[in-house]
């Protein structure tokens, strides 16, 4: 029979990498309550990818921030307690484990899975309004960016012909703009217009993803500088420059902020209340 919701059957036991995804998520000296609250999160997302993994794919996650950071077993004490202390533990929206996605600094402003996407979300991933926890971040406000009009261009257009959008036809960009924001604020779809008269609009974490793309020799490589670390931007076009300002955060934004997490462990609160904080609605359950 296939895998059910809580069933790890035919799937390695999560346990056996967790401590290894946690250390590298988090930093050495961050508090107990913030691991705990980053397990819980952590196996619920793995759980989910796992049991999603198409048929004839041979892995079920990337060591990467494609799916989760991993580097092996790991021997951090902290990392070890956490993964002990909330072992079988997963958050549930409705009665499903919640794919709880988490990233390192909100901002103070979440997304949605279909802010970031377009994609389906759940009643736990609702974008919300985040009290600072997270601005001791060295990614909560960043300075602005400035990237060529003409080159930012190519490299949406390249990118929409990679993904097989309709940005594939873009011409030179003559105005970029925030085209809607969410329920908190933050902005969920871009605008871009071209030289050629067409519009074109992407969700925020494609219009990010986009702007960041790298993967022809055609264009000039980007250094880490010029990247984009955050959708939470605004976007102006200025001569033959695009500047991105009030930029914060770092990451997509959805879940569980990692900053703020630790701001609030450290503000005294425990893993359940960081984990309502930022899962609103969700439950813990054990799974296993």
């Amino acid at each position: 029979d296939a895998p059910t919701q809580f069933d790890l059957v035919n799937h390695v036991p999560i346990e056996s990498y967790l401590p290894g995804v946690l250390d590298r998520e988090l930093y050495d000296d961050w508090q107990l309550a913030t691991y705990h609250a980053q397990a819980i999160a952590a196996r619920s997302y793995a759980l989910v990818s796992a049991l999603g993994t198409p048929p004839g794919r041979w892995y079920d996650l990337e060591n990467t921030q494609v799916s989760q950071a991993y580097r092996g077993y790991s021997h951090h004490a902290t990392s070890r307690q956490a993964v002990i202390d909330t072992a079988g533990l997963v958050l549930t929206d409705e009665g499903s484990i919640l794919k709880a996605y988490y990233s390192s600094t909100c901002g103070g402003a979440g997304l949605s899975p279909h802010d970031a996407w377009g994609a389906a979300s759940a009643n736990a991933l609702v974008p919300k309004t985040h009290e600072p926890w997270c601005e001791a971040s060295p990614y909560f406000q960043l300075k602005p960016i400035e990237r060529s009009r003409v080159t930012l261009s190519q490299r949406l257009a390249a990118f929409g012909k990679r993904q097989f959008l309709p940005i594939a036809e873009l011409g030179t960009i003559t105005t970029m703009a925030i085209a809607e924001r969410n329920e908190v604020g933050r902005a969920s779809r871009f605008a871009i217009s071209d030289d050629r008269g067409k519009r074109y609009i992407l969700p925020a974490e494609t219009f990010r993803q986009a702007c960041n793309y790298r993967g022809t020799k055609r264009l000039p490589a980007l250094s880490r500088r010029l990247r984009l670390r955050t959708s939470h931007v605004n976007p102006i076009v200025r001569g033959e420059q695009v500047i991105f300002t009030d930029m914060r955060g770092f990451g997509h934004g959805i879940g569980l902020c990692q900053f703020g997490a630790e701001g609030m462990a450290n503000a005294g609160h425990d893993a359940v209340e960081i984990l309502a904080t930022y899962y609103p609605g969700a439950k813990i359950e054990r799974a296993y």
